[in-house]
């Protein structure tokens, strides 16, 4: 049904170039994982350190609570033994980063979730290789804030000063 494209591949990989002849649909990995949960209420972690610790943390509370949620994560939790699935519940728990979308989308991932709920845990300069420096970094959390619905709701780390300026 979807060619789906990681932030790795380029527009002379193969596969691709076959989609493409073939009319098929083609998607970023983050377009993709918003069509899977649009329907549900996504819980999206960001943040330099921990996201995968809090992500499988949030998605076994939710499983506990008789909530089946559907997640995707960075790691593979003990409790669940995979780092994705889709759930039968209303919830949908992101890891999500702000590394670039595709070759053809340099947004960051993050950026495609519209969380429901967004955590922030701390922020520290990383991804040499795309931003320049932290203020770039926090430029793309801004962003992600601004697409925030009003309705959405933020538990930051505050204690974080990137995060508190954020």
């Amino acid at each position: 049904d979807v060619v789906v494209l990681g932030m790795h591949a380029r527009e002379d990989n193969p596969e691709l170039v076959k989609a493409q002849e073939l009319g098929l649909r083609i998607e970023s990995f983050p377009e993709f994982i918003y069509n899977i949960s649009k329907d549900k209420t996504r819980i999206v972690v960001a943040g330099s350190h921990g996201k995968t610790t809090t992500s499988a943390m949030l998605a076994k509370i939710l499983d506990h609570a008789g909530l089946d949620p559907g997640f995707l994560i960075g790691g593979v939790p003990d409790d669940f033994g995979r780092s994705a699935r889709i759930g039968s519940g209303t919830h949908f728990v992101i890891e999500a980063d702000e590394y670039d979308t595709a070759f053809f989308d340099k947004r960051s991932k993050f950026l495609h979730y519209r969380p429901r709920t967004l955590v922030l845990n701390n922020l520290e300069f990383d991804h040499a290789d795309i931003f320049a420096d932290l203020a770039a970094i926090e430029t793309q959390f801004h962003h992600l804030i601004r697409t925030l619905p009003a309705s959405a709701r933020i538990a930051a780390n505050v204690g974080d000063d990137a995060i508190a300026r954020v």
